[in-house]
């Protein structure tokens, strides 16, 4: 049977947060910031990243063209992005607007995270193109005709009272037509008089 702290032990969760800065992040203030988060248990603190100047951050849409500074948080005690960047604003004395803090699971952050190509073992560039599939698999007559085949045998429809007569079109009196403007005689189709 498990003691009491081998329970701690596997209970021991990380809440990684990555905090963005939309000011210039010296190494003073960062280890201003290490220091206060010491009260959620800070274990780590990743150097300052920079990006590159964007004419509008997506994190600081009001911005305008800016560098925007990062630095990836690891903590030990439960913690919120909104606690998290409270205790950030009020220990730099910046505004909160300046500050956004993200998990590492959401899907903004997800997008961003550069990805490894799906097959690393074939390179991206300078391959061949797969080879086309044959036309006749793929369009034309004959494929038409295979699907159609292959439709009927799984849709069959049965019709209520039997078979249903077959029918030459609609009926206009006297006359019967199959289409009222490919018979001259119908009533529906008069040609203008010239003038």
């Amino acid at each position: 049977m498990k003691n009491l702290f081998e329970y701690i032990q596997e209970a021991d969760k990380e809440y990684k947060w990555r905090i963005k800065f939309a000011v210039m992040v010296t190494p003073e203030m960062l280890d201003k910031v290490e220091k206060i988060l010491a009260k959620f248990d800070v274990k780590s603190v990743s150097p300052i990243k920079k990006t590159i100047m964007q004419g509008r951050a997506l994190d600081f849409p009001e911005l305008g063209p800016s560098e925007i500074y990062m630095t990836d948080v690891v903590c030990s005690l439960p913690c919120t992005r909104e606690s998290v960047r409270e205790v950030v604003s009020r220990g730099l004395q910046m505004p909160n607007s300046m500050i956004v803090v993200r998990s590492e699971d959401e899907p903004l952050e997800m997008d961003r995270e550069p990805k490894e190509p799906m097959n690393k073992d074939k390179p991206l560039l300078g391959t061949d193109y797969p080879p086309s599939p044959d036309s006749k698999d793929v369009y034309g007559t004959e494929y038409n005709k295979k699907l159609v085949k292959k439709s009927q045998s799984k849709f069959k429809f049965e019709i209520a009272g039997g078979k249903i007569a077959e029918q030459s079109g609609p009926d206009y009196g006297d006359h019967k037509s199959d289409s009222p403007m490919a018979n001259k005689k119908s009533p529906l189709k008069k040609l203008p008089k010239k003038v």
